[in-house]
Order: structure tokens, then C-alpha cells, then sequence
């Protein structure tokens, strides 16, 4: 049984209107972790191409995820929240991923039926080498925000220079995010 923290509106417009983990975008990363925790997170943290945008890990909390991975915006002191992503481990299980991606899809989007839904095969962009893969459902709102779905198969070299592994992904971010993960300047 799979059990996702997603608290919603029925046909919510806007992005803060959801929660993943109690968590919220535009939140303040203040409001749901200690000052601790977070200089944890930003110790690790990891930029985008032009660093207008970074990511970190946090630990999660009572989840059947294994990772929370929230993007903040450089230089701001507020912490706000732009994305928030929780992971699940699907080493060299790229299949299983996209049975359990289409099951966690079809079971959690009713509340997304006034989106814009997009499904696309591709290269994943975070591998220059062009052999990793992304399978990736993407919702978005009225408003330029967004929800993805999405399973990534990473070509053996990318898994042992990085240690990142396959995975599937639930994110939800702001319309500036997105406009700035779909630029030139991000990746």
C-alpha cells in the first residue's frame, strides 16, 4: 500500500494549495526545519548550470520515500520553497518504476483534471553523455505551476561518477521554476 502526504482542493489553481510531507511551495524552509537541519542540507547543496536556483537534501520525514529534495532560489535569506521533490529508489528496476508511475498516477490526479498534462520520453538533460533517460508525465496549472511524474534510468557511468541511481519522482514547483527548468540557463 502506498500512502503519499498529499493534501489538496478539490481543482486547486495554485501550487500553495497543496502539501507534500505538510510541506507547501512558498513556504519558508524555516517553517518546517530547524536551523540545524538545514545548514545540513546546504552544506550538499547543488547548484543549476547559471546557480540562479539550487537543490538540497533534507531528511525526510514518516515517508515511503527515500529522499525530500527541496530547490530554493540563490541569495534568498527567506528560504522560500520554489520545489519540493521526494524519491524513491528504483535502482536497475526501470520497468517496475514505470508500472509504479502510472499506478501512483492514476490513483492521485483526479484533483489535477484542469491541467495540462504532457508525457515525454527523452534524454535526460542532467547527463551530458546523452545515455540516461527520463520518462516524465507533467501537470501543469492554471497558473504556471506545476506537478511531475517521472521515472529516470541513468546510464551506469552517470550512477558511479555521481552515485546517483534510477528513480522515481513526484516534484511540484512554482510557475518560476518552471519557466526556469524549461531555459537554457538551468541545466
Amino acid at each position: 500500500i502506498l500512502i503519499f502526504s498529499l493534501q489538496f482542493s478539490t481543482k486547486a489553481d495554485d501550487i500553495s494549495e497543496f502539501e507534500v510531507e505538510g510541506i507547501s511551495v512558498g513556504d519558508s524552509l524555516f517553517e518546517h526545519f530547524s536551523k540545524n537541519e538545514i545548514n545540513e542540507g546546504l552544506n550538499n547543496r547543488s547548484y543549476y548550470k547559471d546557480k540562479s536556483f539550487f537543490e538540497i537534501f533534507l531528511n525526510k520525514r514518516d515517508s515511503n520515500f527515500d529522499y525530500l529534495q527541496i530547490a530554493l532560489k540563490t541569495n534568498d535569506q527567506s528560504y522560500k520553497i520554489e520545489k519540493i521533490m521526494l524519491l524513491k529508489d528504483f535502482s536497475n528496476q526501470i520497468e517496475k518504476c514505470n508500472k509504479f508511475k502510472k499506478k501512483f498516477i492514476s490513483e492521485t490526479i483526479e484533483f489535477l483534471d484542469n491541467a495540462e498534462r504532457i508525457d515525454n520520453e527523452s534524454v535526460a538533460s542532467a547527463d551530458p553523455s546523452g545515455k540516461s533517460y527520463i520518462y516524465i508525465s507533467t501537470f501543469y496549472l492554471p497558473s504556471g505551476d506545476f506537478f511531475n511524474f517521472s521515472c529516470t534510468d541513468y546510464d551506469k557511468g552517470v550512477i558511479e561518477k555521481h552515485g546517483w541511481f534510477d528513480s522515481f519522482k513526484v516534484s511540484i514547483g512554482s510557475k518560476e521554476i518552471a519557466e526556469y527548468l524549461n531555459s537554457d540557463k538551468a541545466y
